[in-house]
């Protein structure tokens, strides 16, 4: 098991999903919030299977944090993020950058 210290400038990073990724790892996703701030913003990561980072993305936007993440036909992920009442799908590719605007 591995424990990853949040970032420095972040008051909370919370996880709410993962799936496994056609390499054997594992992609999390979840929210990260800025010091100082009540604003939230989806984050993703993704791990190899010994549990080392690949990469580590924060969303543009306070849409709210990613609470589902899914694997797309064509070797992307989809996200549900969400604040309050709505629910907001975004698209990422196999590195995690986002691929199209919000649906």
């Amino acid at each position: 098991s591995h424990v990853f210290p949040r970032a420095p400038d972040r008051d909370s990073q919370s996880f709410y999903d993962l799936a496994p990724t056609p390499t054997g790892g594992w992609i999390v996703a979840g929210l990260t919030s800025i010091s100082a701030s009540s604003t939230y913003y989806p984050l993703v990561i993704e791990f190899d299977e010994d549990g080392d980072v690949l990469w580590s993305h924060e969303l543009s936007s306070s849409s709210g944090g990613a609470v589902a993440i899914d694997a797309t036909t064509d070797g992307g992920w989809i996200l549900a993020t969400g604040a309050d009442s709505s629910v907001v799908l975004r698209k990422i590719d196999q590195d995690g950058n986002e691929t199209s605007g919000t649906t």
